[in-house]
């Protein structure tokens, strides 16, 4: 009779920790409808955890202009594209996609420009470069950072770049 109490116990202990891992609790406001997490196209990340979800992606450069607003680059968004891909590891590469003249052909010729490890803390986001046996370290200001979009300020040059995200 122990033993199939123990037994009872044991499978009541499992069922309830899985049923407690299983759950999600849901926060709710005032008016009990359930608080939205998702982000929307325009809508700024300040949780460092979000900052680094939202950043891991291909980002094509579209715009690179000066802080006055009077000098202005902007980059052709179908051939060659340049591209900022940060990874979940701490690794970019910052990369020129260039597609062969051919209509029919999908594949793209890559051009590396620079690789190495990037990090973001909070509103600064610093990309490590090792050119030429050199480290380089490039210190930006997130001005925005959003599901679709990204905008970086660099802290030594008056440029401003801004990026959408790869599709």
């Amino acid at each position: 009779m122990n033993l199939l109490n123990m037994k009872y116990i044991y499978c009541l202990l499992c069922v309830l920790t899985i049923t407690g891992s299983c759950t999600s609790p849901i926060d709710e406001d005032s008016n009990g409808k359930e608080d939205s997490t998702e982000l929307t196209k325009n809508q700024a990340i300040t949780d460092t955890s979000n900052e680094t979800q939202i950043i891991v992606n291909k980002w094509i450069l579209t715009k690179r202009t000066n802080t006055k607003k009077d000098k202005e680059v902007n980059y052709r968004k179908d051939n060659p594209l340049v591209i900022w891909q940060f990874d979940e590891n701490g690794y970019f590469s910052i990369y020129d996609s260039i597609k062969d003249g051919e209509e029919k052909s999908k594949f793209s010729k890559i051009e590396v420009r620079s690789s190495e490890q990037w990090e973001i803390n909070g509103n600064e986001l610093t990309l490590k470069h090792t050119l030429g046996g050199a480290v380089k370290i490039e210190i930006y200001d997130v001005q925005e950072l959003a599901a679709l979009s990204f905008q970086i300020k660099n802290k030594k040059k008056d440029m401003i770049n801004q990026f959408q995200v790869k599709k």
